[in-house]
């Protein structure tokens, strides 16, 4: 079909989507190991928790919202329209745009700016150790799987990464080269590496 993508070419970045999504599963992680410790709390001293699990739940929520924002964050950069995470949310679109494009932005930014610098203590985990963090949660889903469970498979989270298409490989490009314009820098290897993706791409499409 002519609307097909092309194949990633070897080598090809993940998505945004897909780290955004990485992060968010391991939140996700975060959240569910801290929560079962609420499940298992000791019995209360003579003078009640004093406060002991109030301060755990608030730490589950403020999870939670964590989780919340990477999901809304993941939805965006796989394209859900705003419209339709407003209707979710049960908020107007231009309040949910108003409120969550800035992260957006700012995580496509982030995904960029490692990729042309490398990564800063700044940078998410699972931008900049996408592999390692697959790895882990991997292993994590496969810990916690239970009879019962729908099948997930050898690899569960790294099977649902995608690299970036040679058209979206091309705009990420893009981007680094105006980062290294913007100091004035350029590199062979990015050169070398449009070349390849531009090369397969036209062999895709003959």
């Amino acid at each position: 079909m002519d609307d097909v993508l092309p194949a990633p070419v070897a080598g090809a970045p993940l998505t945004s989507g897909s780290l955004a999504w990485l992060a968010l599963a391991a939140t996700a992680r975060e959240l569910s190991d801290f929560a079962r410790g609420l499940v298992a709390s000791p019995s209360p001293g003579d003078s009640g928790y004093d406060g002991a699990l109030l301060v755990d739940a608030l730490r589950v929520r403020e999870l939670a919202e964590q989780v919340l924002n990477a999901a809304i964050l993941t939805e965006r950069l796989t394209g859900t329209g705003w419209s339709e995470l407003a209707d979710e949310l049960g908020a107007g679109a231009a309040e949910v745009q108003q409120r969550w494009q800035p992260a957006v932005a700012a995580w496509d930014h982030q995904v960029e700016h490692a990729a042309a610098f490398g990564s800063t203590s700044n940078t998410p985990r699972a931008v900049a150790e996408p592999v390692a963090v697959a790895d882990e949660l991997d292993q994590w889903v496969s810990t916690h799987h239970e009879t019962g469970d729908p099948p997930v498979g050898q690899q569960p989270v790294t099977s649902g990464l995608a690299q970036m298409d040679p058209l979206r490989e091309l705009l990420h490009l893009a981007a680094l080269r105006r980062l290294y314009g913007a100091k004035g820098q350029c590199t062979a290897d990015l050169a070398a590496r449009e070349a390849t993706v531009e090369h397969a791409l036209g062999h895709a499409h003959p």
